[in-house]
């Protein structure tokens, strides 16, 4: 996976910590921990999608950006719909209940399969 799109911040902490945030295409907001995502987000280079853990993704940008992936953070099974709206306009999506792991390992195995996704 080359170009990625996140809704949430632990994601993107999760493809920064296997080196991979160049390959950000669209993260939830402004709002980064990582001074360069920041800037590229305000400069227009990564869109801006919405911190989607209690909404759906703004599906013009997700599209616009042309992800190859959304991981996208669900807060409970009632966003399967945003999920299939996503996957019905061409993008593969990944949803994760990350805060549902029920030990700290569990998100560690989150960010091992990032890594596998991208090489």
């Amino acid at each position: 996976v080359m170009r990625i799109a996140v809704n949430d911040q632990s994601h993107e902490a999760m493809v920064r910590a296997v080196g991979l945030a160049d390959r950000l295409v669209a993260v939830g907001g402004h709002d980064s921990y990582d001074e360069t995502i920041r800037q590229r987000v305000k400069g227009g280079a990564v869109r801006q999608i919405g911190y989607g853990w209690h909404q759906p993704p703004l599906m013009d940008a997700l599209v616009a950006a042309r992800p190859e992936l959304l991981l996208m953070k669900m807060a409970d099974l009632t966003h399967t719909e945003a999920m299939e709206r996503v996957a019905a306009l061409g993008v593969p999506v990944l949803p994760t209940f990350i805060d549902a792991e029920p030990h700290y390992l569990g998100r560690a195995d989150w960010i091992r399969l990032m890594g596998l996704m991208t090489g």
